[in-house]
């Protein structure tokens, strides 16, 4: 297994901010703030600018977590099992609702 180091972390953060869905809302909200004040174009800058910038700590701080998380639960073994079981079961019932939603 990789070490997940701080420089790895960041580079994972960055990947992840550029998904389809962030660029997706980042531009609605560019397209928005064009058109209620078209003359303010360095209020586009700034926010798109504050929009990536916040993607990208809460991306990053979201992996630090869940990497502590997993982290700690690794050395839970009985927590561990717990979990693994209940995730899976839960993955399990998750992909029944989406089939049954498929039918419908």
């Amino acid at each position: 297994m990789t070490e997940l180091n701080f420089p790895t972390i960041i580079s994972l953060a960055a990947v992840d901010a550029v998904n389809p869905c962030a660029i997706a809302v980042l531009t609605l909200m560019l397209i928005a703030i064009m058109t209620y004040r078209p003359e303010k174009r360095r209020n586009v800058l700034l926010a798109g600018l504050a929009f990536t910038v916040s993607v990208y700590v809460m991306y990053f701080i979201y992996g630090l977590v869940i990497i502590r998380f997993f982290q700690v639960v690794q050395a839970l073994t009985m927590v561990r099992l717990t979990l693994y079981k209940i995730l899976g079961v839960a993955a399990i019932i998750l992909g029944i609702l989406n089939i049954k939603d498929f039918f419908r």
